[in-house]
This record gives C-alpha cells, sequence and structure tokens, in this order.
C-alpha cells in the first residue's frame, strides 16, 4: 500500500493544519483520498 500525504498550506478556525492524504491499495483501480485538518499528539500533551 503506498500512502502520500501534503501539507494544503491552509489551516482551519482553530488553527489547525490543512492536510491531503492520498492512499493506494494494493491491485487498487483508484486511489482514496482524504483532505482535512491534522493535530499532532506528543504522550499526552497538544
Amino acid at each position: 500500500m503506498a500512502t502520500a500525504p501534503r501539507a494544503l498550506g491552509g489551516e482551519s478556525n482553530a488553527g489547525l493544519q490543512t492536510m491531503e492524504m492520498i492512499v493506494v491499495p494494493p491491485e487498487a483501480d483508484d486511489e482514496i483520498g482524504y483532505r482535512g485538518y491534522v493535530q499532532c499528539f506528543e504522550g499526552n500533551r497538544t
């Protein structure tokens, strides 16, 4: 399976970065795409 995440350069009203992720499952005819916001967690902190 291949994945390709990339930052889109925008952000939400809450300041979260916009991202796009493309997933290509094995033997698939098409990819699956997701566009949304990223929130990274470090332990119990955000």
